[in-house]
C-alpha cells in the first residue's frame, strides 16, 4: 500500500510562529496540502481515492467556517471530489489556480460531486460548506471527502470531466 496524501506543516508553522511574535497579529488559517500521486484507470467507484474527514462550522459569532483544502492535480487529468458521508446539507466549490471554478451541490440526493478536468499542472482549492453558509450558529458539520486523480473517460470515476462554470479572464 502507497502513502498518497502528504501534508505540509514546516512553511505553515514558520509563518505561524512570526504571527505570534507580533503584537497586532490576527489568528491564520492556512489549507493543507495534499497530493495523489496516482492517477487511477480502475473502474470502482472512487477506487484508488484519498479519503479525508472535514469539518464545517458556524461560530458563536454568526462566522460561517468553511472546510478549505488543496489538492494536486495535473493538466488533462480528471479530479474526482465526492462527499461520500455528511451529517448535514453541503456544498463543493473548487478553484483551479488559473481561476476556473466548479460548484456542485445535490448530485447524489444532497451530496455534492465534482469530476474536473485539469487546466493547469498545480494544487486546486477545495472549499466544502454548509449549502448556503447559513447554518445554525454554534454547530459543526461533518463529512467524509473521496479525492482521486483519474484518467479522463474512465468508467464510473471520470467518464466526462467537465470544464469549469466560470472560467479565467486572465488577458495577458
Amino acid at each position: 500500500m502507497s502513502i498518497k496524501a502528504v501534508s505540509r506543516y514546516g512553511q505553515l508553522l514558520t509563518v505561524g510562529a512570526i504571527l505570534a511574535l507580533s503584537a497586532t497579529a490576527s489568528p491564520v488559517r492556512g489549507a493543507e496540502l495534499v497530493f495523489d500521486g496516482s492517477v487511477d484507470t480502475c473502474t470502482t467507484q472512487n477506487c484508488g481515492a484519498v479519503f479525508l474527514n472535514g469539518i464545517t462550522q458556524k461560530n458563536a459569532f454568526g462566522d460561517s467556517v468553511p472546510f478549505t483544502l488543496e489538492v494536486f492535480n495535473d493538466v488533462n487529468n480528471c479530479i474526482r471530489l465526492e462527499v461520500t458521508g455528511q451529517t448535514a446539507d453541503m456544498e463543493i466549490v473548487l478553484v483551479s489556480p488559473s481561476g476556473g471554478v466548479w460548484r456542485n451541490d445535490d448530485f447524489f440526493g444532497n451530496r455534492p460531486l465534482i469530476t474536473a478536468r485539469g487546466d493547469v499542472k498545480g494544487y486546486y482549492t477545495i472549499q466544502i460548506n454548509y449549502f448556503n453558509g447559513n447554518q445554525p450558529i454554534n454547530t459543526g458539520q461533518g463529512f467524509v471527502l473521496a479525492y482521486g486523480r483519474y484518467v479522463p473517460g474512465t468508467a464510473v470515476n471520470c467518464p466526462t470531466p467537465a470544464a469549469p462554470f466560470l472560467a479565467s479572464q486572465n488577458t495577458k
